[in-house]
């Protein structure tokens, strides 16, 4: 049972065909990005914001401001290119090269927007490196005349032998054969060219535009308006039907060398010696290169004839979303199943919702929106431009069917042989399953069709053979009917339970099958058939019981003793053409049933990936805890602390919640696994992966941050997210983390794209992920820390290292100076952008040396019971805080550590340790604990190694200079 996915299965990464033999700076630099190429705009995008942040918009140039606008306005103008050139080769009248695409040029085509990503980095570099282009007015004739002058001299002239250069075996075997294995074009066909020929072609157009600029007399109008020039005569060129109407060559006939039309590139794609001017063929006409055919073929194709297909099925739209699917609808979507949603859905939501209220207010028709061939047999899709919600409202109904109608009357009017009312075009409480016309129409001569004898078929075939005896759970569908008829006839026991269903089905079946057809309330077999069984009734089934659905959806698996059967899904014949449209493929010559696949997973089939998401959260809360006990023994110790100041109550009861960042990414990571299948196919390593994390941790990740970092701190957002973060100007490890919720959630989308890209490109590993995360935990905690600890070598040793790893004294300086030392983990872009404070490497050296404190007073204590390891100020940092007599409720599942503690101060513990240091005014005070607990001071084997330790401890207090040390509990026992 194959389900209809034509390739587009689960984890499938299509395979984008270059040239033959494809030369150096074939690939784009960001073609690894996938769909996050758009990230290389980040940096401009970033500082227009911080511009206007810093400056407000009254400083920004007209240029400037023009520039991501008009990228807008590009995207916008070539889908409705694409749009309306899918629309009307789907009607096929005036198509130039009537042959289906295949998925190979949708996947190679995906990428059509490169060239608008390049051309916004170039303008932005042009505004930064040309002084005129931030004075450009919005218009000068003068100068739009330079700009169309000289696209028609040199432009048209070396893009005609640049592109004769092209077809030359060397060039074009390495170059120009990506551009032309599209036999059938596109208009976004246009723009399909390696990286380098790109290059060439932005040079070339970038003549008429820079030119007037050095002149003087460039304009951000002319500049706009030639490139939608290029955008429109490009698209045209590449739409394969034919628009350009005859007259306006009569009226102007020197046009005809200034113009060209669709039907004369399109020979260049079937022919390739011919026609190789770019938008005006008189260099064509010069050098004998014109394609003696063109002018027949235009006249041919201008004049056209609407196809007449043998089959039309006839849908309408299903919810919004359905409106990116359509073959007219987003390209990059429509090649897409449903269920493999892409990342910027949501932000087109408006175009949708746009779609959908212009198409209820204006749609009086069924449009076309596919067009298949299986070998000599055309078939057609039409939608009614309505959506699910319309067919629920009572007070639609007569609107939509008279839309229904009036395709009917359209088909039959052309000629249509069989036409299929697909999904709820053929609701019952509608038009009854189409009847409504037919009664309505009696000499209609083309045939009505729901798909139910498909169906039923379907139904009939999964019944198992020698089966003697059915039970027909209440469905009053067509289906359900007609397969009960055909049990009937064919001497299968039909029983049913309801009595009106009984009754109803009662006069369909021939009188010769009655017999067959049974009501009973006791009798109930073991094959069961319906459409729609709840829990209850399956309950009622008798043990191994086989379920067999009547509709395209699976019933709910209930019972754990019983076979559940789905409907079977139909595999597109490899002969049936122009299929590259994933989300309509179902409405083919009939109404094909579609199956759910159901996939019951138990423990064994568990992923990797899967598996590994909690333990990997728990290494994550075990890594900040160390972090957290080893910085408050240094600070307790207070020889390398670097902000010599106490925490107070509030600051503690604040940063309770250092966990619950643990906690979102947990639910991102899990969501990830569900949402994305490449992450149920990772490896446990990929070497390749980690360079990519890498390089993109160093690259946008700290760039980006960076910037946000400098925004959180203009005062609108800074006293509405980030001073809650910086109200603990003495900082702890666990201080990393406390952010509003809505900082977190762009920290973690910052953080995501290391991990996620590599994954979408199929390089991501599991241990990549950790690893990533656990320096990113490091990092942060390393950062917080308040004491410092990285040596001095390691710079000496490796000078860059300064640049690329921050100390924990840089990040305390951004706690208590705030207007300094922005980056996140490497300082470079504060020396760029000279944010970086001056006495960071004073600091460091001072804090690095340090002195041991000599407090005034020691209290000598000890452990008590296991729970007072939680309660010790370097134990666990939530119960710290805490009443020993007020226990948080996860305190039973941490024992284990507590008893391991004990175990490992027993064994190793030679020495007391610092816990805690206090202060009253110039009075220093600190805790120091013997590393044994209350029952070791019971056992008298122990006295001895107790004594010794508090001498030793009283020795070293000595040397250091404390004037009382204070015996405290048991260490003063008689």
């Amino acid at each position: 049972r194959e389900l209809l996915t034509l390739g587009r299965e689960e984890g499938h990464r299509p395979s984008i065909t270059m040239a033959t033999r494809p030369g150096p700076l074939t690939e784009w630099p960001w073609q690894c990005m996938g769909s996050f190429k758009y990230l290389v705009l980040a940096p401009a995008a970033l500082h227009t914001a911080h511009r206007v942040v810093t400056k407000g918009w009254g400083d920004m140039s007209l240029a400037y401001a023009a520039i991501l606008p008009a990228l807008l306005l590009r995207m916008i103008h070539n889908q409705i290119w694409i749009s309306l050139s899918r629309h009307q080769t789907a009607r096929r009248k005036h198509i130039i090269v009537d042959r289906g695409l295949e998925f190979d040029q949708v996947d190679r085509e995906s990428s059509w927007d490169d060239q608008i990503i390049f051309n916004g980095l170039f303008f932005y570099l042009a505004y930064a490196a040309v002084p005129n282009v931030s004075r450009m007015p919005v218009w000068i004739t003068e100068g739009a005349i330079i700009t169309a002058l000289l696209h028609i001299g040199p432009v048209e002239f070396l893009y005609y032998w640049f592109h004769r250069a092209l077809h030359h075996h060397f060039l074009y075997s390495r170059y120009h054969s990506h551009h032309h294995a599209s036999i059938v074009t596109e208009p976004i066909t246009s723009v399909i060219h390696p990286f380098a020929e790109h290059v060439v072609y932005f040079l070339l157009f970038s003549i008429p535009m820079m030119t007037p600029i050095f002149m003087g007399c460039g304009s951000v109008l002319a500049v706009v308006l030639y490139i939608t020039y290029i955008d429109f005569m490009n698209n045209m060129g590449h739409c394969n039907f034919e628009l350009v109407p005859k007259h306006i060559f009569h009226v102007f006939p020197a046009l005809k060398y200034l113009m060209y039309t669709p039907s004369f590139h399109s020979l260049h794609h079937t022919q390739f010696r011919t026609n190789y001017s770019l938008f005006m063929p008189f260099y064509d006409y010069i050098y004998n290169t014109m394609d003696s055919s063109t002018d027949e073929l235009y006249e041919r194709t201008l004049k056209g004839t609407e196809e007449t297909p043998d089959l039309v099925h006839l849908t309408h739209m299903t919810n919004l979303r359905s409106t990116y699917h359509l073959r007219v609808g987003i390209a990059s979507i429509a090649s897409r199943p449903s269920e493999s949603p892409v990342w910027y859905m949501w932000m087109i939501w408006p175009v949708a919702w746009l779609s959908m209220v212009l198409a209820w207010v204006y749609g009086s028709s069924a449009f076309v929106i596919e067009s298949l061939t299986l070998k000599k047999f055309k078939m057609q899709t039409w939608a009614i431009p309505r959506y699910n919600f319309h067919y629920g409202l009572i007070w639609q109904r007569e609107s939509i069917n008279s839309l229904i109608e009036k395709a009917i009357l359209d088909a039959d009017g052309r000629g249509v042989r069989v036409l299929s009312l697909g999904l709820l075009n053929q609701a019952k409480q509608l038009n009854g399953s189409g009847e409504l016309f037919t009664q309505k129409y009696p000499k209609l001569r083309v045939r009505l069709v729901d798909g139910s004898g498909l169906a039923t078929a379907v139904v009939l075939k999964s019944i198992p053979l020698y089966t003697k005896q059915v039970f027909l759970f209440g469905s009053s569908s067509k289906v359900a009917h007609a397969t009960a008829t055909a049990l009937c006839k064919r001497g299968v026991q039909v029983i049913m339970n309801q009595k009106n269903e009984y009754d109803m089905l009662k006069l369909r079946v021939l009188e010769s099958s009655t017999a067959y057809l049974k009501f009973s309330s006791d009798e109930i077999p073991q094959i069961w058939i319906g459409d729609i069984i709840d829990d209850k009734q399956q309950r009622r089934a008798p043990s191994r019981t086989i379920f067999i659905p009547t509709s395209q959806f699976p019933l709910k698996k209930t019972r754990k003793d019983c076979t559940y059967l789905s409907t079977p899904a139909m595999k597109i014949p490899e002969t049936m053409q122009n299929v590259h449209a994933c989300e309509y493929l179902v409405f083919a010559p009939v109404a094909l049933q579609t199956a759910y696949r159901v996939v019951t997973k138990g423990w064994g089939d568990m992923n990797l990936a899967y598996a590994a998401i909690l333990p990997a959260l728990l290494l994550r809360m075990l890594h900040n805890q160390i972090w957290i006990s080893l910085s408050r023994h240094q600070t307790a110790r207070r020889k390398h602390i670097i902000v010599d100041r106490s925490l107070e109550f509030e600051q503690v009861d604040r940063e309770r919640s250092w966990d619950d960042q643990i906690i979102l990414s947990g639910l991102y990571f899990y969501l990830a696994y569900a949402a994305i299948p490449s992450v149920r196919l990772m490896p446990m390593w990929e070497t390749k992966g980690a360079i990519i994390m890498a390089l993109l941790h160093a690259g946008p990740v700290e760039f980006l941050y960076y910037w946000f970092h400098r925004a959180l701190h203009h005062h609108f957002l800074y006293s509405r997210y980030h001073s809650h973060h910086h109200a603990s100007i003495v900082t702890e490890p666990i201080t990393s983390v406390i952010h509003p919720f809505a900082e977190m959630l762009v920290y973690f989308l910052l953080f995501l794209i290391p991990m996620l890209i590599p994954i979408l490109m199929g390089y991501g590993s599991i241990l990549g992920i950790v690893l990533y995360v656990a320096y990113i935990d490091f990092m942060n905690n390393m950062g917080h820390c308040n004491f410092e600890l990285l040596p001095k070598w390691i710079f000496q040793v490796f000078p860059p290292l300064k640049y690329l790893m921050y100390t924990p004294s840089y990040h305390s300086l951004h706690h208590t100076q705030f207007r300094t030392n922005y980056s996140l983990f490497m300082p470079f872009y504060d020396y760029i952008y000279n944010t970086m404070d001056k006495s960071t490497d004073e600091l460091y050296e001072r804090t690095l040396i340090g002195t041991e404190e000599t407090p005034d007073v020691v209290h000598l204590t000890h452990m008590t019971t296991l729970q007072s390891t939680y309660h010790l100020r370097v134990g666990i940092a939530s119960i710290a805080s805490r009443p020993s007599d007020n226990p948080v409720w996860y305190v039973w599942m941490i024992w284990p550590m507590a008893w391991l503690s004990m175990v490992l101060a027993w064994i190793y513990g030679s020495s007391a340790f610092v816990v805690e240091s206090l202060k009253l005014k110039k009075f220093k005070m600190q805790t120091w604990v013997i590393p044994r607990y209350n029952f070791q001071y019971g056992l008298i084997r122990e006295r001895e190694s107790i004594n010794r330790l508090i001498e030793k401890a009283i020795l070293d207090a000595d040397v250091r200079g404390v004037k009382v040390l204070s015996l405290g509990l048991l260490n003063q026992a008689w």
